[in-house]
């Protein structure tokens, strides 16, 4: 994890230190890692380190998962269990996903002032079909590399630029360039769309497809050197801050701004990773695997294009490469998030 913040004009970032001893990592709380700063235009950069050098500061310890010994008992999806699922609720159906199989794995309080604004906004709303015109880039498949934030990330960037240039401006950006040169996420291994279509798109920019084809997997950087780059303007989470969001400021920014990259607990249910189609709601099943569940503390970004409470409403940037559909569909009538597939 880490932290940006802007001082007298100069931005700074970094990473929170940790060590490694074995299977044990301890969070070194009181300080970073090297990390960048540079002024408000990106032009003077230097590297820093931060450290709490007044008061007491502790030391978390974790512990690693044995991955390796978990693999030899690879998830399994039980079919009695699919059936288990189907035979006790109709509003959505379970199927059986083989290409799963050997893989590993409260909002912010509502002002009276956003909920006014929130009440102005369309019941249902689509960047596919404004007045029959849609906003939003092609779903792409990112196949086995971790690299759900680089494909939300862009096709948020992509859907705004269709916005704000009223669709005369369509653009196929990089998702490899994101994985293969930018030091602010882990690659294949994972990232965030704030550290992705935000900073390193204004530190950086974000280039075309052409001048990094999409490989899916880590590599070096092979951007092609001079390639035109798009900056941003301007970057924040929803609510000012990492947890200050709510449903009604989602909705708010993604009517005003274009399609809004988030990020989930892919697998917060058991039953979640057999949905096949119809509108999700959990279920009590669990699927039978020991304490084997390659899903439980899997982050998941996706794009948001629109909202409704009775249609489906948002793509997901898909994580297998071609057995399952290339797109999903979720949205978010109180008091639960539910999803659909959109074939």
């Amino acid at each position: 994890q880490g932290f940006e913040v802007t001082v007298h004009n100069r931005k700074y970032y970094a990473f929170s230190d940790y060590k490694k001893e074995g299977t044990k990592v301890i969070n070194i709380c009181n300080q970073t890692t090297n990390g960048w700063s540079h002024d408000v235009l990106g032009r003077n950069w230097a590297c820093y380190q931060g450290k709490r050098v007044t008061g007491q500061h502790t030391e978390k310890v974790h512990y690693l998962v044995d991955t390796e010994a978990l693999s030899n008992g690879v998830f399994r999806q039980n079919p009695d269990t699919i059936a288990k699922i189907n035979s006790i609720q109709s509003s959505w159906t379970a199927k059986h996903y083989p290409q799963f199989e050997g893989n590993y794995p409260s909002p912010a309080p509502v002002t009276e002032a956003v909920r006014q604004l929130a009440n102005e906004l369309p019941e249902a709303f689509d960047w596919r079909n404004v007045s029959g015109v849609s906003y939003v880039t092609p779903v792409r498949d990112q196949g086995g590399c971790g690299s759900c934030y680089a494909f939300g990330s862009l096709g948020m960037i992509e859907g705004r630029l269709k916005v704000v240039t009223n669709n005369k401006q369509t653009v196929d950006l990089s998702e490899q360039d994101v994985v293969s040169c930018s030091a602010y996420n882990q690659g294949c291994a994972g990232g965030f769309p704030y550290l992705t279509a935000g900073k390193y798109g204004q530190d950086f920019g974000l280039t075309l497809e052409a001048n990094n084809p999409y490989k899916g997997v880590d590599s070096k950087c092979g951007t092609k050197q001079g390639a035109e780059r798009y900056y941003t303007a301007y970057y924040n989470y929803v609510g000012g801050y990492y947890g200050g969001c709510n449903e009604e400021l989602m909705r708010i920014s993604l009517v005003r701004d274009g399609p809004l990259a988030v990020s989930f607990q892919y697998g917060m249910f058991d039953d979640f990773v057999s949905y096949g189609s119809g509108i999700y709601s959990p279920t009590p099943v669990k699927h039978d695997n020991g304490e084997y569940n390659p899903f439980v503390e899997v982050n998941h970004s996706v794009l948001i294009v629109g909202y409704g409470v009775d249609s489906p409403i948002s793509v997901f940037r898909r994580i297998s490469r071609s057995s399952r559909p290339t797109s999903r569909t979720p949205r978010t009538p109180k008091p639960l998030t539910i999803f659909n597939i959109i074939y």
